[in-house]
């Protein structure tokens, strides 16, 4: 395939440079501070779409993805460290959403060796985390057009539901877990999310996945409070026919600073913490 570099070479380096991608662009969804950019030269390890893929044993079906996961992850650095997103941040991030959209896997994957596991599972996680890509993208730059962020925290929650207990692409559900998880409202949401975390707590054994049912739950916490406070004035709201579009944008306006810090990624930061999502 490539001269002086054997098919089991080639399989071999690249699996470390996809276990290296991996470790970054996880890594870039919380960092406190900014990476810089990732210059993704990942042409010579390219297999063509219509070929037969492996399933990654981290990535998934979602190799192709996560060079774009890592240039959202990089713009939200970005964004977090400005008080406001300027014209250019929120072209950027036109951009990359109308390239996460038409994101779609190889069509051909070998079947795992897991008995458990099928390559629809792998296809389902990717979109995913697709998804959840697109909600972290707009929760960081609302200027853009999208569908409210509980909506699209729905359509992720639906596609890991799809994925049965028993199979492995659980371990590697923990972005998209944690970002549409921290959106549930309802008990019964909520009660699925943590039976998830439950299951990879039981295949994983890891700190970090402690860490993220703590701010989790901190965020549903934080969430609840702010909507008891504000019930009385959405019965206020609904009860006057007379009520004012212009007051009705003011609060509306004033709700992103309100809600900045329900978002999972500022409990993290508002506590120090880094947690690896893998």
């Amino acid at each position: 395939m490539h001269e002086g570099v054997t098919d089991k070479e080639l399989d071999r380096i690249r699996f470390l440079y996809n276990t290296w991608s991996y470790m970054d662009v996880i890594a870039r969804l919380t960092s406190l501070d900014e990476c810089g950019p990732q210059n993704w030269d990942s042409s010579i390890f390219e297999i063509p779409s219509n070929l037969v893929h492996k399933i990654d044993p981290l990535m998934g079906c979602a190799t192709t993805l996560y060079p774009l996961m890592s240039r959202v992850a990089e713009l939200i650095q970005h964004v977090r460290k400005s008080s406001s997103n300027t014209v250019s941040v929120v072209a950027q991030a036109v951009e990359l959403k109308a390239l996460v959209e038409r994101w779609e896997p190889p069509q051909w994957f070998e079947p795992p060796a897991d008995p458990n596991s099928e390559v629809q599972h792998s296809i389902q996680v990717a979109h995913a985390y697709r998804w959840a890509t697109l909600m972290f993208l707009h929760q960081a730059v609302p200027e853009i057009p999208s569908e409210p962020a509980d909506k699209l925290a729905k359509r992720v929650l639906i596609l890991l539901a799809t994925v049965p207990y028993t199979s492995r692409t659980t371990i590697i559900q923990l972005f998209p877990l944690l970002a549409a998880g921290s959106e549930a409202d309802t008990d019964d949401d909520r009660k699925w999310v943590l039976d998830r975390w439950t299951t990879i707590q039981s295949h994983l054994m890891l700190g970090g996945v402690d860490r993220c049912l703590e701010v989790l739950r901190e965020v549903w916490e934080r969430r609840d409070a702010i909507n008891t406070r504000r019930e009385p004035e959405m019965a206020i709201s609904r009860s006057t026919e007379s009520f004012s579009s212009g007051h009705q944008e003011k609060m509306s306006s004033s709700l992103p600073n309100e809600f900045r810090k329900l978002h999972w990624v500022n409990v993290m930061a508002e506590w120090g913490w880094e947690v690896f999502l893998g």
